[in-house]
């Protein structure tokens, strides 16, 4: 029998009530009004998805990827394993909370990838413009 989903952390939005929801160790769930938008265990889509966006830029010095949404972090954790130690991955994540959850609760699912040097990452909060807290400078050997 299934152990039940217990709920870490939780936030209204206004696209509805966000949970990070656990089930033993290493199994987690993202939802919004009860509706599941990411599982820790069904991930490999996000992992392929970013296998084939960096295959041919493996080699490519100073490559520049984008992640729309960061989710779980597995098409980060993906992208960053198949790209070079110079290339800068911007993840765009609308919420400061999913950023959080990918440096707290869910971090060792992904190796902590969200704090990876290579990574510019930012967050809009209610469409305000504002960047949020997860905000890191671009990558050293870049001119924006």
């Amino acid at each position: 029998m299934a152990k039940p989903w217990r709920t870490v952390d939780s936030i209204d939005i206004d696209e509805g009530h966000l949970d990070l929801r656990q089930r033993g160790e290493t199994d987690f769930l993202i939802t919004i009004d009860s509706r599941a938008l990411m599982n820790s265990s069904a991930n490999m889509s996000e992992i392929v998805l970013a296998e084939l966006a960096c295959e041919t830029l493996k080699n490519k010095k100073n490559s520049r990827v984008l992640v729309g949404g960061l989710g779980i972090g597995f098409t980060l954790k993906a992208a960053i394993d198949n790209l070079p130690a110079d290339a800068e991955v911007v993840v765009a994540e609308l919420n400061p909370i999913i950023v959080k959850w990918c440096r707290g609760p869910i971090a060792h699912l992904t190796g902590g990838a969200i704090d990876d040097p290579r990574i510019t990452s930012g967050s809009q909060a209610g469409g305000s413009g504002k960047t949020g807290p997860a905000v890191r400078k671009p990558h050293k050997n870049r001119s924006t």
